[in-house]
C-alpha cells in the first residue's frame, strides 16, 4: 500500500495506522473467523448492506494463505453472517442512531470538511 499510496499522494502506511485499521471499528477485516464475522455484522447494522465484497490478496501474501482465507470466509464467516441476518440478530440501525455512530467513529472534519451524515447533501441546483 505504501507504493500505490505514494502514487496517489497518500501518506506511508505506519504500524499505528494499521493497528487502528484492524480495531473493531477500523476498515480492515483481520482476525479469526469470529472477529471477521462480528465486524461484518456491525457494518451490516451500520449500513444495512446486503452485499459484501472481499479482497483477500494484498501485497506479497502467498497463494496458500490466500486460499486458506477464502476457505475460512466461505465455510465459516459467510455462513455465520447469513444465519445471524436471517435470525434478525443484525438489523440496520435507524438513521438517527446510524448518524450518531458514524459521527463517533469518524468525527466531523476527519475525512474532509463536511460531517458525515446518513443522507446525501442537498443539491443547490433548481
Amino acid at each position: 500500500m505504501t507504493r500505490i499510496g505514494r502514487e496517489r499522494g497518500w501518506p506511508p502506511v505506519t504500524r499505528e495506522g494499521f493497528d487502528r485499521s484492524i480495531e473493531p471499528r477500523g476498515a480492515l477485516l483481520v482476525g479469526d473467523p469470529q472477529q471477521v464475522t462480528e465486524k461484518i455484522l456491525w457494518e451490516h447494522e451500520l449500513f444495512g448492506n446486503d452485499r459484501f465484497l472481499l479482497q483477500v490478496a494484498i501485497g506479497p501474501t502467498d497463494h496458500r494463505s490466500v486460499m486458506r482465507a477464502i476457505e475460512l470466509y466461505g465455510a465459516e464467516v459467510a455462513a455465520a453472517v447469513r444465519k445471524a441476518v436471517a435470525r434478525g440478530e443484525s438489523a440496520p440501525l435507524a438513521s438517527s442512531e446510524r448518524e450518531r455512530v458514524l459521527t463517533a467513529v469518524v468525527p466531523p472534519g476527519r475525512l474532509g470538511d463536511e460531517p458525515i451524515t446518513s443522507s446525501p447533501p442537498e443539491s443547490s441546483s433548481p
